[in-house]
């Protein structure tokens, strides 16, 4: 996945869960400006999850502050490690 569109889906799922109605930009502060709680977050990593066919650590989410912490997050802990895993079966099925 591009990271254009990683970004892209990313802010559109933490919009969609966000309670209020302005624009989330990368630099977006999800606790102070957007007034993410807990029950927010949960929302939005349950999303995340589906939207990627993943399940993310709630510890890990616990230090994400901007909207580019979660594209980061996903990015070096969970779409890199599935990427991998899908090269290695399609490796897998070739060499049978």
């Amino acid at each position: 996945m591009k990271e254009n569109d990683l970004e892209t889906k990313v802010l559109h799922i933490l919009q969609s869960v966000s309670q209020k109605k302005e624009p989330i930009r990368m630099e977006t502060n999800l606790r102070e400006e957007m007034d993410f709680d807990s029950l927010t977050t949960l929302m939005a990593m349950n999303e995340l999850d589906d939207a990627f066919g993943i399940v993310i650590n709630e510890e890990d989410f616990k230090d994400v502050v901007l909207a580019a912490d979660v594209v980061r997050l996903l990015r070096e802990n969970y779409l890199e490690a599935a990427l991998n895993q899908t090269k290695s079966v399609e490796k897998t099925e070739i060499s049978a």
